[in-house]
C-alpha cells in the first residue's frame, strides 16, 4: 500500500510514514524524511521573544534562564533545546509515568540491542566507572575473582564490583561467594582474621 505525502507530493509505501492515531488511516500526513525536514526548519526559527545575550526563554515555564540551563540541540537555531533542563526532565517523567508500559517495552528493546551499554550505564551510575573500565579491571585480574581466583562468577553470572562503602573506592571484582563473605563480615578485617585463626586452630593436630 502507498500514501501521498502532503509535503513533497510523492506517493510512497505506508512504511515510510510515522504512525498517527489522530488520523483516519493511522498515519502521519508527511513521509518520514519530510517530517524530519519540517521539524528542523521549525526548530531553526528564531524565537518570538528575544532574550538578553547568553540567555533564553524556556517554552514550558516561560522563565528567562542562562543558556547553560538548557541542553544542547543540533537542530535548534541557537544550539540549545527549547525547554530548560528541569522542565525537560519534568516532561519526560510525566510522559514516562503516563506510559509506563510503553517505556518498559522501549527500554527492553534497547537493552536487547546493546546489553553492555546498559551495564556500563548502571556501573557509571552506581560506582562511577567509565565505559570499558570493568572489562579492563577484569583483564588485569586475568578473568578471575580477586580473592579466590575462580573464573566462575556464580550468582547471576557476572562478577561483583567490590568497593569501600565509606570512600567509594573500587577495590576489585569478586565472585558471588567472596562478595557475600565480605558482606556478612561487614568488611571487618578483625572478624576475618578471627575466622582464619579459628580455622587454623581447628586444623591443628
Amino acid at each position: 500500500m502507498e500514501k501521498l505525502c502532503k509535503h513533497c507530493g510523492l506517493s510512497k509505501p505506508t512504511t515510510e510514514f510515522h504512525k498517527d492515531r489522530s488520523k483516519k488511516d493511522g498515519l502521519n500526513a508527511y513521509c518520514k524524511p519530510c517530517t524530519i525536514s519540517r521539524q528542523q526548519i521549525f526548530a531553526a526559527r528564531p524565537p518570538r521573544v528575544k532574550a538578553p545575550e547568553g540567555f533564553k526563554k524556556c517554552q514550558r515555564c516561560q522563565e528567562v534562564k542562562p543558556l547553560d540551563a538548557f541542553a544542547n540541540s543540533s537542530i535548534a537555531h541557537d544550539g540549545k533545546a527549547k525547554k530548560c533542563s528541569p522542565c525537560a526532565c519534568a516532561s519526560h517523567d510525566k510522559w514516562r509515568r503516563a506510559n509506563l508500559h510503553v517505556a518498559a517495552a522501549l527500554q527492553k528493546k534497547a537493552r536487547a540491542r546493546d546489553p553492555e551499554r546498559f551495564k556500563d550505564y548502571g556501573r557509571k551510575r552506581h560506582y562511577g566507572m567509565e565505559p570499558g573500565e570493568f572489562a579492563k579491571l577484569l583483564e588485569l585480574q586475568n578473568g578471575k575473582c580477586a580473592i579466590c581466583k575462580t573464573t566462575e562468577p556464580g550468582g547471576r553470572g557476572a562478577f561483583h564490583i567490590d568497593h569501600c562503602h565509606s570512600s567509594g573506592i573500587i577495590r576489585g571484582l569478586l565472585c558471588h561467594r567472596c562478595n557475600v563473605l565480605l558482606g556478612h563480615a561487614k568488611d571487618s578485617v578483625e572478624s576475618l582474621q578471627a575466622a582464619i585463626i579459628y580455622l587454623q586452630k581447628e586444623r591443628a593436630p
